[in-house]
């Protein structure tokens, strides 16, 4: 898969260790994976033309 990447940079946080970032399927994941796992990743960059949201 070409356009799904995921990166992980450390950050220097005491247990929150990491950023995460991603385009594409890689930047939802980064996204879910930041805001189920806090006390992991410090912050995430998410880009995608895709965002789940249901306008009411």
């Amino acid at each position: 898969m070409s356009g799904a990447r995921c990166v992980l940079v450390p950050n220097g946080q005491p247990g929150r260790e990491g950023f995460i970032m991603g385009s594409s399927m890689g930047g939802l994941i980064s996204w879910y994976a930041q805001t189920q796992y806090p006390q992991v990743f410090g912050g995430a960059a998410a880009l995608s033309t895709h965002w789940p949201v249901t306008l009411v």
